[in-house]
């Protein structure tokens, strides 16, 4: 007969184990539960289908020889799941259960694992990485944090042995933070098929910054057929999300914002890139898309690609690209290089919008620049697409009629403060999200309405005026696609003038100078600002001016 499936108990608030845990009253005794006192008993004595939830506490604890982690799960040697019949590992009931031991290489390690899934577990503090998988799929990875780690936060690793590979992999719903090198790392060894999606990440690289990427996945052609999805990543040290030479790599509907050109205090020469969202194919890679996703506020360029002809960047949005701030903090490297919304250096650029940059666009000294057209450009050096041909639809030199970007930029400073009291809530990360949708949508008037161009495998076919149940593509409005990260859906307000300062050309004056006022805003051409002159009077009371 088959082996029944269980729930088995994980509690170290009393030490030993038993077969009469008490879920009420957390002891043994009185009860008919299973339990153990570590997780790494649990995952000893687990059979294919059970369910293993831990209890809120601190794990530092681990009963396997040597240093592999808190948590080791070999499948090898322990029991895997199958398909419809995993073996989950959780917290119970949303308690609080850390995973974390300085002296040990990872918090958890899975390794030739199948059939997992894991939820609600902070791991931290782990000597090199905070969950570590190799060789291991069809695992699911959710609700977690990462955090504090030495070198990585998640990182999955395989073999370019095809029966080794990691494949079939979700991320989903996890925030990583403050890890020494790389947030979230598919490494060289080989993974495929893997998902991330939902989640959020910033500070990591602080020991490395260099290395300080949120999400990347690394330099192999045995790496590839990975989605990162909904992501939010913010205040990473070195860049924000990150491909290099894979296979077939999509970055989709996600918000990059604050890096850094942070030097590394250890290693001469070395800083921190100061970029967002990167495709950096050299030799290996193909296949890559960056799609209706934004990105700004990074020293050095928002959106690039490193020449190869067959990635695909569609539908974006890049602002604020200025360099370092003035002054430059304390141990950054700021490059006189110029400073880009879309480093172009290969591949298909279509329906983008990029402003506010020391160069909106630059090809560089790309080659493999295979279609370049319908994208928008307002401010410098819009016409150093080189010999490109840009197609009639080009906008140079217009602005984009956004409905409010100083209230997203607002916004997003907000969330990066707010969000360690919201970690991992899908609804607060959802309401943001939406919100700065919102503010980054082109508002009536725009230039980038109905100014994209339909591409073929790409975009649904009709209009939703015409046809809302089409699938498995991107979706647009009116006669064509917008230019920019998202659609005018008819009910965007107007752009909304925000005056951000205002001063006088000189400080003192005589009667029958003539001084200037200086007023700075977004969104506020052709407007008109009323103001009124106060005497600063020392004694008497304040009047108005003549």
């Amino acid at each position: 007969p088959a082996e029944q499936v269980r729930t088995i108990y994980v509690d170290n608030l009393n030490a030993g184990d038993c077969l009469t845990y008490n879920v009420g009253t957390r002891t043994c005794g009185s009860g008919s539960e299973i339990k153990f006192d570590t997780i790494q008993k649990a995952v000893n004595n687990v059979s294919v289908g059970d369910t293993v939830k831990v209890r809120g506490g601190n794990y530092s604890q681990s009963p396997n020889a040597g240093n592999t982690g808190v948590v080791y799960i070999d499948g090898r040697i322990r029991a895997n799941g199958e398909p419809g019949n995993v073996i989950t590992y959780t917290n119970y009931n949303s308690e609080q259960v850390i995973i974390g031991n300085s002296t040990k290489e990872n918090g958890i390690y899975i390794l030739h694992s199948r059939y997992l899934n894991f939820s609600g577990f902070i791991v931290q503090d782990a000597r090199n990485t905070g969950i570590r998988i190799s060789n291991s799929s069809f695992l699911n990875i959710e609700n977690c944090i990462a955090k504090n780690n030495n070198v990585t936060g998640i990182g999955i690793g395989g073999s370019a042995n095809i029966t080794l590979r990691s494949y079939n992999i979700t991320v989903r719903n996890c925030h990583i933070d403050s890890n020494g090198d790389h947030g979230f790392y598919i490494s060289s060894a080989g993974a495929k098929y893997v998902l991330v999606e939902d989640s959020t990440a910033t500070m990591n690289g602080l020991l490395a910054p260099e290395f300080g990427q949120g999400f990347s996945a690394a330099k192999n052609n045995q790496t590839g057929e990975i989605i990162f999805r909904n992501l939010i990543v913010y205040d990473q040290i070195s860049s924000s999300i990150v491909e290099q030479d894979t296979i077939n790599v999509t970055i989709e509907d996600s918000f990059a914002w604050g890096t850094t050109r942070l030097q590394d205090s250890v290693i001469p020469n070395n800083a921190a890139d100061g970029r967002g969202i990167v495709l950096g194919n050299y030799n290996e890679g193909y296949g890559s898309r960056v799609l209706r996703s934004v990105s700004f506020d990074h020293p050095l360029y928002a959106i690039g690609e490193s020449n190869h002809p067959k990635s695909k960047f569609y539908n974006n949005l890049a602002f604020d690209v200025l360099g370092c701030p003035v002054p430059a903090p304390p141990n950054w490297d700021c490059p006189a290089s110029p400073n880009r919304g879309f480093a172009m250096e290969g591949g298909e650029y279509y329906n983008n919008a990029a402003f506010n940059a020391t160069e909106d666009f630059d090809k560089g000294s790309a080659t493999n620049l295979s279609r370049v057209s319908n994208n928008l450009c307002r401010d410098n050096s819009c016409a150093n697409f080189g010999n490109v041909t840009l197609g009639t639809t080009t906008i140079n030199g217009t602005d984009p009629q956004l409905v409010n970007v100083a209230a997203a930029r607002t916004l997003a400073d907000q969330f990066a403060q707010d969000y360690a009291n919201n970690v991992n809530n899908i609804t607060y990360k959802n309401n943001f999200m939406q919100q700065m949708k919102q503010y980054l949508s082109p508002a009536v008037g725009s230039p980038l309405i109905d100014a994209g161009k339909i591409i073929s495998g790409y975009h649904c076919a009709q209009s939703d005026d015409v046809n809302q149940s089409q699938l498995n593509c991107a979706h647009w409005n009116g006669l064509a696609p917008d230019i920019g990260a998202f659609e005018f859906n008819g009910t965007q307000q107007q752009s909304v003038c925000d005056l951000t300062s205002a001063s006088w050309n000189t400080t003192t004056s005589t009667e029958g100078d003539v001084v200037q006022l200086i007023v700075n805003g977004t969104n506020c051409n052709g407007e008109s600002v009323n103001f009124t002159i106060i005497e600063d009077d020392f004694v008497l009371p304040d009047d108005y001016a003549n």
